[in-house]
């Protein structure tokens, strides 16, 4: 499966961007919507991502009206490192690959951010709370620099090392195609985290990220979402299946 951004079919490697005033979303308006009182924030590099690739999915993103809201609040939240990745991001490109993006399945809107100077749990209540003031959506909140704290207590299995990056949390997430994040930097510009690309994400390939997932958890998390109801084109490729190197063919 390849996505089709109005009209034109899009690999993993092309194409432009244009905004969407946050004045335009439907909705509440996000509370002091302006990124100009938000902290500096340095570059982020993603070795391995091509530049047309983050291209063609800032294009894709800023035409959902309802995410760039929620980019914007994120922006001018004033969390430290802080991104909208997982899910969400594969909920819009598969969602406008079949019959359409729809807000309203989406469960949570994850947005990993990354303050080391306070690993508690209610750091995650705070940076909710700051969400919501800004804007009523779905928010899941979650500090990265904290997860090695509870992770081995709410999932099991072995500890795991604390992260050192928003980036290497990315880089654990269940499934490459939604080991994806994405930011709203001053410049208006969409900011991308990939560490496997996106590859999977561009052609609708559901495929295990071993780092921290099993695949017996993976395919729990297949029928959770309901990912064959919900964009039947998708491939779901077997754990170090025979499929695996189709796919790279048709990447």
């Amino acid at each position: 499966m390849t996505i089709a951004v109005t009209g034109s079919t899009v690999p993993d490697s092309a194409v432009p961007d244009s905004a969407v005033p946050d004045s335009q979303v439907p909705g509440s308006p996000v509370v002091g919507s302006t990124l100009s009182g938000s902290p500096a924030t340095a570059p982020h590099v993603c070795p391995g991502l091509e530049p047309g690739a983050a291209a063609w999915l800032s294009t894709l993103l800023r035409q959902e009206r309802w995410l760039m809201r929620a980019l914007s609040a994120v922006a001018v939240s004033r969390l430290p490192d802080a991104w909208i990745g997982a899910g969400v991001i594969r909920d819009v490109v598969w969602g406008r690959a079949h019959a359409g993006f729809q807000p309203a399945e989406v469960r949570d809107i994850d947005v990993p951010y990354f303050d080391p100077l306070n690993l508690g749990k209610e750091r995650d209540l705070t940076a909710q709370e700051t969400l919501s003031a800004l804007a009523d959506l779905p928010w899941e909140a979650t500090n990265q620099a904290a997860v090695h704290t509870w992770y081995h207590d709410y999932f099991g299995g072995p500890p795991v090392a604390p992260l050192a990056s928003v980036h290497d949390a990315v880089a654990t997430w269940p499934e490459t195609a939604t080991c994806v994040a994405v930011r709203l930097m001053p410049d208006d510009s969409i900011e991308v985290c990939a560490p496997y690309g996106l590859s999977d994400l561009a052609c609708g390939v559901w495929r295990v990220n071993p780092v921290r997932v099993t695949p017996a958890t993976s395919m729990a998390r297949l029928a959770r979402q309901r990912v064959r109801d919900r964009w039947p084109r998708v491939r779901v490729m077997p754990p170090s299946g025979p499929g695996d190197a189709d796919v790279q063919a048709v990447i």
